[in-house]
């Protein structure tokens, strides 16, 4: 029988502002990869390479994994600024290849009105 296995994984920035302190709870409670949208306030597209470097190294310190990056990448309307949004998606691909993820979180913008559900 083959065996299932999944990944928990969160947001830590909906916790507290430090890293550390992200990492900390998800870790009490089970977790072994961070999905990284921010720390210290600052969006991830937003963090400094010194920034990079210093989360990196929490982050191996305390054996956690980063499952994505979550982007901002698709969240608003680009027109009129579509460098400023590849300027931001390059950032979110070195924070990414720094943080070693695989992943980086995209978003889509519905451009007509889009279907609401009940």
């Amino acid at each position: 029988m083959m065996q299932l296995s999944w990944t928990l994984s969160g947001f830590g920035d909906e916790i507290d502002a430090d890293p550390t302190v992200q990492i900390c709870v998800l870790q009490a409670l089970g977790a072994r990869h961070i999905e990284v949208r921010s720390a210290w306030n600052t969006n991830i597209v937003d963090l400094s390479d010194d920034q990079l470097d210093q989360l990196a190294t929490i982050l191996k310190g305390r054996q956690m994994a980063v499952s994505a990056i979550a982007s901002p990448i698709g969240k608003v309307d680009i027109a009129g600024d579509e460098a400023g949004e590849l300027a931001r998606l390059d950032r979110a691909i070195t924070a990414a290849h720094r943080l070693e993820s695989r992943y980086i979180l995209v978003l889509s913008r519905c451009r007509r009105p889009c279907h609401r559900y009940p």
